[in-house]
C-alpha cells in the first residue's frame, strides 16, 4: 500500500471499530442498567465513552457477562468471536499507532517501511492487515448486533443465576 492507500485504509479501520465499540457499549448499558431504562444512555455517555474506559475494559467487562450465561455451543461461539475481537483490536492498534514510516537508504536506493512492532525487524503490512479487518469486522459486527436484541433475555438469565449463587452461600443453606 502507498501512502495515501495506508491513509484511506487508516480511516477505515478506525472507524469501523468504532461502530464495533458502540455496540459493545449498548450491551453493557443495557446488561447493567436495561435497554427501557433512561439512565442506559447517560451511563453509556458518561462511563464508557469516556476517553479512560479502554477497549480492554469493555471487552472484560462483555466478556464476564457472556461467561456468566452461555454455556455450551454458544460459549465456544462467543469465545471464537471474542479472538476475532481481539484480532480486530491489534489491527485497529498497528493503524492508530504505527508510523511513521522509516526511509531505509543504502547507496542512493531507499525504501520507506514501517516497523512492525512485534517484531521491529519485520515491516506492517497494512494490505495484509486491511484485508484481514475486512473480513473479521462484518462478522463480529453481526454477531454483536444479533446480542443486543436478546440482552434483556441475557441479563434476566444472568441474575437469576447470580442470585442462586448468592443464595447457597448464605448461612441458611449450610
Amino acid at each position: 500500500m502507498n501512502i495515501p492507500e495506508v491513509t484511506k485504509a487508516r480511516a477505515e479501520v478506525i472507524e469501523g471499530f468504532i461502530q464495533i465499540e458502540t455496540l459493545m457499549s449498548s450491551i453493557i448499558s443495557n446488561y447493567y442498567v436495561g435497554r427501557q431504562n433512561p439512565f442506559s444512555f447517560v451511563f453509556a455517555l458518561e462511563v464508557l465513552y469516556d476517553e479512560n474506559c479502554s477497549f480492554g475494559m469493555k471487552r472484560n467487562i462483555l466478556e464476564k457477562i457472556l461467561n456468566s450465561i452461555m454455556e455450551g455451543a454458544d460459549k465456544k461461539a462467543a469465545e471464537a468471536q471474542f479472538q476475532k475481537l481481539f484480532k480486530l483490536n491489534k489491527i485497529r492498534n498497528l493503524f492508530s499507532h504505527c508510523g511513521p514510516d522509516i526511509y531505509l537508504a543504502k547507496e542512493g536506493n531507499g525504501i520507506r517501511i514501517t516497523p512492525n512492532p512485534s517484531n521491529p525487524s519485520q515491516r506492517v503490512d497494512f494490505d495484509k492487515e486491511y484485508q484481514e479487518f475486512r473480513k473479521l469486522e462484518p462478522e463480529v459486527f453481526l454477531w454483536l448486533n444479533e446480542l443486543l436484541p436478546q440482552i434483556d433475555e441475557l441479563r434476566q438469565k444472568g441474575l437469576q443465576k447470580f442470585y442462586s449463587v448468592l443464595t447457597s452461600h448464605t448461612p441458611e443453606s449450610q
